[in-house]
């Protein structure tokens, strides 16, 4: 006679942010039975079987990229349903959003670590290419919102057209941002007498 459900507990939880639809959960369970995921409009499993112990469940979340709290009710084989259990939300995030440059470097500069600032809607970090040289002095971490990021131009004087690449914090990477072109200019040219004055001369200019 089995009259009463062993509650179920949540053990690992989704990482959050991810980019991934289909994200793994451990749930613990004392007796076998199925489960049924309800919660956030698109929360779904992929088998709904459980056994005895530790069981990693393929959640899917199919609403599109948002937060997530899914529940998971638990019935024993004996047919005795448990509580809903309310797993730890998170949210998914499959598109990272493009960042912008919303102050170029001076198109001539003197200086080999000029500043940009670079506006973005999400945490996460950039990579900088472009023209052999282009870098990023410093950390690569970037917040929400606008940063001022220093940039190295460590290939001499010249023109240099770097590229800025934005991973948010779920791995998404988002399509290069090509930089307004500068040219570092950190030497002055030497001038030279081409044409010397006549001598003797009778003009006081």
């Amino acid at each position: 006679l089995d009259t009463a459900v062993a509650v179920p507990s949540e053990t690992t939880a989704v990482t959050t942010p991810t980019k991934d639809t289909t994200p793994d959960v451990v749930i613990t369970t004392t007796q076998a039975g199925t489960i049924a995921v309800g919660g956030t409009a698109g929360c779904a499993v992929g088998s709904s079987s459980v056994a005895l112990g530790a069981n990693t469940v393929t959640l899917t979340a199919g609403g599109g990229d948002k937060a997530y709290v899914c529940t998971v009710t638990f019935t024993d084989s004996a047919g005795n349903t448990a509580g809903a259990l309310t797993l730890t939300s998170f949210t998914l995030d499959t598109a990272a959003a493009a960042p912008s440059e919303t102050t170029a470097v001076t198109a001539l500069a003197n200086d080999a670590t000029p500043d940009v600032v670079i506006t973005t809607a999400e945490a996460g970090t950039i990579a900088v290419g472009g023209t052999t040289g282009c870098g990023v002095s410093g950390s690569n971490a970037v917040s929400s919102g606008a940063n001022t990021v220093t940039l190295t131009a460590s290939n001499g004087d010249g023109a240099y057209t770097c590229t800025v690449t934005f991973t948010d914090s779920a791995g998404n990477a988002a399509a290069a941002l090509t930089l307004t072109a500068f040219t570092l200019d950190t030497a002055v040219a030497v001038p030279s007498e081409t044409t010397a004055v006549t001598t003797p001369t009778k003009d006081t200019t």
